[in-house]
């Protein structure tokens, strides 16, 4: 039953999960995901990469959605407008041709440390799984680092495996 299941149950080891330093740029970061999710229709997780720094520490990761709009960052600009005051229907688009002028290629050189998502909640190996889903809810997460003794990094949690785990529960 999911509500007996600890974290240390579900965690997925940190290496078995693409990842690169937060120095990589963009264009690096664009390769290891091709190279890591070769056939993306039948892979059932986020298409991400864990983001460390010298040390090995766990920093953040990078989705496929964060360097789509870290090549084109007037899609940024284009949603908060989108979501203040163009009607409905009327959304900025950004033309395909852009994401290959020279503008275009500067941006593959930015380091993925800008377009990261910080990762800065964690959840413990002991803790049960609900609590690591309400905490992935809470901070709109997908994954969360698993620490023994706050300090330690034993692996990631995915919500993915999680809603994999409910669904066989019900």
């Amino acid at each position: 039953m999911i509500g007996d299941k600890k974290v240390q149950d579900m965690m997925v080891d940190i290496f078995e999960m693409p990842h690169i330093p937060y120095w990589f740029t963009i264009k690096q970061a664009i390769r290891l995901i091709r190279k890591s999710y070769p056939d993306v229709k039948s892979y059932p997780y986020s298409m991400m990469i864990l983001v460390f720094d010298e040390k090995y520490h766990l920093l953040g990761s990078v989705s496929i959605n964060e360097i789509l709009k870290g090549l084109e960052p007037e899609l940024l600009s284009s949603c908060a407008l989108a979501a203040s005051d163009t009607p409905e229907g009327q959304l900025a688009t950004v033309p395909w041709e852009t994401l290959f002028d020279v503008k275009g290629k500067e941006l593959l050189q930015h380091p993925v440390s800008e377009i990261m998502t910080p990762i800065n909640t964690f959840v413990n190996h002991d803790d049960p799984v609900t609590r690591a889903a309400y905490m992935m809810f809470c901070h709109s997460t997908t994954i969360l680092p698993v620490l023994e003794g706050k300090k330690k990094l034993l692996g990631i949690i995915r919500l993915a495996d999680i809603f994999c785990a409910i669904a066989q529960a019900i």
